[in-house]
């Protein structure tokens, strides 16, 4: 049988993985579809798309940086306790 805290361990890892891919993820396809459109065409999309394509793209690299120093936090106190 396997080890609960083990376990545990393994389930929270993939839990913050699984956070931290999403905010990527948004970021990575906003980016690309922008510099994607803007290659093809730099006149194809209005100004206001791009800073909302870029401001989604930010707003999502902030939610991974939460994640991050949440998850150094949460590491650093596990490791002060053991």
């Amino acid at each position: 049988m396997a080890d609960p805290v083990v376990y545990e361990a393994d389930k929270s890892e993939r839990e913050f993985l699984h956070d931290l891919s999403n905010p990527l993820a948004i970021a990575y396809g906003n980016l690309k579809i922008l510099a994607s459109k803007l290659e093809a065409d730099q006149s194809a999309i209005p100004m206001d798309m791009i800073v909302k394509k870029l401001l989604k793209a930010v707003n999502s690299f902030e939610r991974a940086n939460e994640l991050l120093d949440k998850r150094r936090i949460f590491i650093r106190n596990s490791s002060e306790v053991a």
